[in-house]
Protein backbone atom coordinates (compact mmCIF):
# COMPACT_ATOMS: atom_id res chain seq x y z
CA UNK A 1 0.00 0.00 0.00
CA UNK A 2 1.78 3.38 -0.74
CA UNK A 3 2.17 6.13 1.50
CA UNK A 4 -0.70 8.73 2.40
CA UNK A 5 0.25 12.03 0.95
CA UNK A 6 -0.84 14.78 3.05
CA UNK A 7 -2.11 17.53 0.67
CA UNK A 8 -3.15 19.98 3.13
CA UNK A 9 -0.15 21.55 3.54
CA UNK A 10 0.19 21.75 -0.81
CA UNK A 11 -3.25 23.32 -0.36
CA UNK A 12 -1.93 26.32 2.08
CA UNK A 13 1.07 26.86 -0.35
CA UNK A 14 -1.66 27.27 -3.07
CA UNK A 15 -3.67 29.11 -0.96
CA UNK A 16 -1.15 31.44 0.11
CA UNK A 17 -0.09 32.23 -3.28
CA UNK A 18 -3.21 33.39 -4.29
CA UNK A 19 -3.72 35.68 -1.63
CA UNK A 20 -0.04 36.79 -2.60
CA UNK A 21 -1.11 37.37 -6.11
CA UNK A 22 -4.41 39.14 -5.13
CA UNK A 23 -2.68 41.64 -2.48
CA UNK A 24 0.12 41.88 -5.32
CA UNK A 25 -2.90 43.21 -7.86
CA UNK A 26 -4.54 45.57 -5.38
CA UNK A 27 -1.20 47.15 -4.41
CA UNK A 28 -0.22 47.92 -8.37
CA UNK A 29 -4.02 49.03 -9.17
CA UNK A 30 -3.92 51.28 -6.33
CA UNK A 31 -1.05 52.93 -6.79
CA UNK A 32 -1.33 53.37 -10.46
CA UNK A 33 -4.65 55.34 -9.88
CA UNK A 34 -2.84 57.11 -6.84
CA UNK A 35 -0.60 58.59 -9.79
CA UNK A 36 -3.15 60.70 -10.80
CA UNK A 37 -3.45 62.25 -7.22
CA UNK A 38 -1.78 64.99 -5.25
CA UNK A 39 1.98 63.59 -3.88
CA UNK A 40 1.24 63.98 -0.36
CA UNK A 41 -2.12 61.22 -1.08
CA UNK A 42 0.65 58.82 -2.79
CA UNK A 43 3.04 59.11 0.12
CA UNK A 44 -0.14 58.28 2.36
CA UNK A 45 -1.07 55.57 0.31
CA UNK A 46 2.70 54.03 0.28
CA UNK A 47 2.71 54.39 4.09
CA UNK A 48 -0.42 52.25 4.41
CA UNK A 49 0.75 49.74 1.98
CA UNK A 50 4.25 49.72 2.90
CA UNK A 51 3.87 50.15 6.88
CA UNK A 52 2.02 46.57 6.99
CA UNK A 53 -1.78 48.86 7.73
CA UNK A 54 -2.78 46.55 5.24
CA UNK A 55 -0.94 43.16 5.18
CA UNK A 56 -1.35 40.00 2.97
CA UNK A 57 -2.02 38.04 5.92
CA UNK A 58 -5.44 40.47 6.67
CA UNK A 59 -6.46 38.86 3.35
CA UNK A 60 -6.24 35.06 4.45
CA UNK A 61 -7.92 36.08 8.28
CA UNK A 62 -10.91 38.40 6.55
CA UNK A 63 -11.61 34.87 4.31
CA UNK A 64 -11.81 33.02 7.33
CA UNK A 65 -13.88 35.16 9.54
CA UNK A 66 -16.39 36.02 7.04
CA UNK A 67 -19.62 34.33 7.19
CA UNK A 68 -20.71 34.04 3.98
CA UNK A 69 -16.81 32.22 3.23
CA UNK A 70 -16.65 34.48 0.11
CA UNK A 71 -12.95 34.86 -1.04
CA UNK A 72 -11.55 38.15 -1.10
CA UNK A 73 -10.91 40.09 -4.34
CA UNK A 74 -8.93 42.64 -5.64
CA UNK A 75 -11.98 45.04 -5.38
CA UNK A 76 -12.35 44.13 -2.00
CA UNK A 77 -8.88 45.08 -1.02
CA UNK A 78 -8.35 48.31 -3.04
CA UNK A 79 -11.54 49.62 -1.02
CA UNK A 80 -9.97 48.57 2.11
CA UNK A 81 -6.67 49.88 1.02
CA UNK A 82 -9.15 53.38 0.55
CA UNK A 83 -10.93 52.83 3.93
CA UNK A 84 -7.47 53.12 5.76
CA UNK A 85 -6.60 56.17 3.52
CA UNK A 86 -10.16 57.54 4.64
CA UNK A 87 -9.74 57.03 8.19
CA UNK A 88 -5.93 58.09 8.45
CA UNK A 89 -6.53 62.33 7.48
CA UNK A 90 -9.02 64.50 8.35
CA UNK A 91 -9.62 67.90 6.51
CA UNK A 92 -6.45 68.98 8.83
CA UNK A 93 -4.39 66.30 7.97
CA UNK A 94 -4.76 66.46 4.46
CA UNK A 95 -4.43 70.29 4.59
CA UNK A 96 -1.18 70.59 6.16
CA UNK A 97 -0.10 67.50 4.40
CA UNK A 98 0.71 65.52 7.81
CA UNK A 99 -0.52 61.92 8.54
CA UNK A 100 -3.19 61.92 10.81
CA UNK A 101 -6.37 64.09 12.57
CA UNK A 102 -6.26 67.62 13.83
CA UNK A 103 -9.34 68.21 16.41
CA UNK A 104 -9.81 71.10 18.18
CA UNK A 105 -9.98 71.85 21.99
CA UNK A 106 -10.73 75.25 22.26
CA UNK A 107 -13.46 78.06 21.58
CA UNK A 108 -10.82 80.69 20.56
CA UNK A 109 -10.17 81.44 17.02
CA UNK A 110 -7.47 82.90 17.80
CA UNK A 111 -5.69 80.30 19.95
CA UNK A 112 -6.99 77.63 17.32
CA UNK A 113 -4.33 79.77 14.67
CA UNK A 114 -1.76 79.76 17.36
CA UNK A 115 -1.69 76.05 18.18
CA UNK A 116 -1.49 75.50 14.16
CA UNK A 117 1.22 76.94 14.15
CA UNK A 118 3.14 75.28 17.25
CA UNK A 119 1.85 72.29 16.04
CA UNK A 120 3.21 72.53 12.42
CA UNK A 121 6.12 74.20 12.49
CA UNK A 122 6.16 74.37 8.52
CA UNK A 123 3.16 76.81 8.23
CA UNK A 124 3.08 80.22 8.52
CA UNK A 125 0.39 82.91 8.12
CA UNK A 126 -0.17 84.41 5.09
CA UNK A 127 0.21 88.38 5.33
CA UNK A 128 -1.14 90.05 2.55
CA UNK A 129 -2.25 89.49 -1.30
CA UNK A 130 1.73 90.08 -1.94
CA UNK A 131 2.47 87.03 0.35
CA UNK A 132 2.41 83.88 -2.53
CA UNK A 133 3.65 80.74 -1.90
CA UNK A 134 7.25 79.79 -3.10
CA UNK A 135 7.75 76.77 -5.29
CA UNK A 136 7.62 74.84 -2.81
CA UNK A 137 4.54 76.06 -0.68
CA UNK A 138 0.67 76.30 -0.87
CA UNK A 139 -2.32 78.23 0.63
CA UNK A 140 -4.55 76.94 3.47
CA UNK A 141 -7.88 78.21 3.99
CA UNK A 142 -8.34 77.98 7.96
CA UNK A 143 -12.02 78.79 9.47
CA UNK A 144 -12.90 78.32 13.32
CA UNK A 145 -16.30 78.92 14.81
CA UNK A 146 -15.88 81.69 17.46
CA UNK A 147 -17.08 80.16 20.54
CA UNK A 148 -17.03 76.83 19.39
CA UNK A 149 -15.56 73.98 18.83
CA UNK A 150 -16.26 73.32 14.50
CA UNK A 151 -13.23 74.35 12.34
CA UNK A 152 -12.47 73.63 8.86
CA UNK A 153 -9.24 73.44 6.55
CA UNK A 154 -9.16 74.03 2.58
CA UNK A 155 -6.21 73.51 0.58
CA UNK A 156 -4.83 75.09 -2.59
CA UNK A 157 -3.73 72.42 -5.10
CA UNK A 158 -3.04 73.61 -8.13
CA UNK A 159 -4.86 76.63 -8.34
CA UNK A 160 -7.97 74.86 -7.28
CA UNK A 161 -9.57 74.59 -3.81
CA UNK A 162 -9.99 70.86 -2.57
CA UNK A 163 -10.59 69.21 0.74
CA UNK A 164 -11.62 66.26 2.87
CA UNK A 165 -14.37 66.47 5.66
CA UNK A 166 -13.46 64.17 8.17
CA UNK A 167 -13.22 60.66 7.00
CA UNK A 168 -15.14 61.25 3.60
CA UNK A 169 -12.78 61.04 0.50
CA UNK A 170 -11.04 64.33 -1.25
CA UNK A 171 -13.63 66.47 -3.40
CA UNK A 172 -13.34 70.09 -5.14
CA UNK A 173 -14.37 72.77 -2.15
CA UNK A 174 -18.10 74.60 -2.23
CA UNK A 175 -18.59 76.05 0.12
CA UNK A 176 -18.02 76.29 3.99
CA UNK A 177 -20.18 74.69 6.45
CA UNK A 178 -23.06 76.43 7.79
CA UNK A 179 -21.77 76.93 11.20
CA UNK A 180 -18.58 78.06 9.78
CA UNK A 181 -19.96 80.70 7.22
CA UNK A 182 -19.51 83.55 8.92
CA UNK A 183 -16.36 82.27 11.20
CA UNK A 184 -13.00 84.28 11.09
CA UNK A 185 -10.91 83.22 8.60
CA UNK A 186 -7.09 83.00 8.07
CA UNK A 187 -4.71 81.60 5.57
CA UNK A 188 -1.60 79.68 5.99
CA UNK A 189 1.01 79.37 3.65
CA UNK A 190 2.52 75.30 4.03
CA UNK A 191 5.83 74.64 3.16
CA UNK A 192 5.99 70.81 1.65
CA UNK A 193 9.15 69.99 2.32
CA UNK A 194 8.67 68.01 5.91
CA UNK A 195 8.17 64.49 6.63
CA UNK A 196 4.41 63.35 6.63
CA UNK A 197 4.67 61.59 9.71
CA UNK A 198 5.03 63.60 12.88
CA UNK A 199 6.42 62.29 16.23
CA UNK A 200 5.73 62.78 20.03
CA UNK A 201 8.47 63.40 22.95
CA UNK A 202 9.00 59.31 23.16
CA UNK A 203 10.06 59.24 18.95
CA UNK A 204 6.69 57.55 18.49
CA UNK A 205 4.65 58.32 15.28
CA UNK A 206 1.80 60.58 16.19
CA UNK A 207 -1.72 60.11 14.18
CA UNK A 208 -4.35 62.68 16.41
CA UNK A 209 -3.49 66.11 17.23
CA UNK A 210 -5.40 68.19 19.42
CA UNK A 211 -5.61 72.51 18.35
Amino acid sequence: MGEFINTSSINAEQKGSEEDDKFDSAVAEILSEYEKKTPFEQKVMREIIIGNMVSRDSVARTERMSHSHKPVSVKDMKERFEHYFNNSLNCGGFALEVYGCFFTHTKSAEEAVKRVLETAPFARLRQDNDDVPGPDEYRVLYRHQEGGFSHHFVKEENGKLIEKDGSGPVKDFVEWPENLKDAPEVEFIVNRNHDIQQYDEDGLPKGVFYI
